[in-house]
């Protein structure tokens, strides 16, 4: 039967987290990130990593073409990521922005650590649907040259069609009255004139 000792180390969790960074910590505040892990029982704090350079990092999407660096640190004490953050940015005085802290244990750290699979992909290019898969409305009578010539042959009817009727109807045409005698002027425009 093990010891009191022996059962609380089985029963005690290890906390892994991730550092990102936007600069390369130098020496001295690679020993100050160390000690300060040490507060929350560190077991390891791994050397500074540096990510594949990007355009836009994820992380630090104002920062683009810098490259990243990483330290991996487990502890035995849980601790909050926001609170890590600002002790970190604290004692090693960099500006806010600049470093990221994860917990291993979040859905998005979790979806960047999955190692890529070597099982083989099938493309599904060139592949027929099902008949659930399909689309109800056949590509020929959206899309193409014959749906782009009925298109304009209906066009051009409509147009037709315009025309003739405007032709047929016995209403005049509207517009402007210049110098026509047989209007009546306003009130207003008489009395201007009289005035003049």
């Amino acid at each position: 039967m093990p010891t009191l000792l022996e059962y609380i180390n089985q029963l005690q969790r290890e906390h892994k987290y991730r550092v990102k960074m936007v600069f390369s910590p130098s020496e001295k505040q690679l020993e100050t990130i160390e000690r300060h892990m040490k507060k929350y029982d560190a077991l390891e704090v791994g050397r500074p990593e540096k990510l594949m350079l990007q355009t836009l990092p994820p992380d630090f999407p104002s920062y683009g073409g810098h490259e990243i660096v990483v330290i991996d640190c487990t502890t035995r004490l849980p601790i909050q990521t926001t609170m890590l953050e600002d002790e970190l940015r604290g004692i090693l005085r960099i500006p806010e922005g600049t470093l990221r802290a994860f917990s291993h244990d979040d859905p998005l750290m979790q979806s960047q650590m999955q190692p890529e699979s070597d099982a083989e992909y099938e493309a599904i290019t060139g592949t027929e649907y099902s008949d659930n898969e399909a689309n109800p409305v056949a590509a020929k009578d959206v899309a193409g040259d014959e749906y782009v010539a009925e298109l304009v042959d209906d066009a051009i009817k409509d147009d037709r069609r315009k025309v003739v009727l405007t032709k047929d109807t016995n209403v005049k045409a509207s517009g402007p009255i210049l110098n026509d005698k047989s209007v009546s002027d306003s009130p207003l425009t008489k009395a201007n004139k009289e005035t003049n």
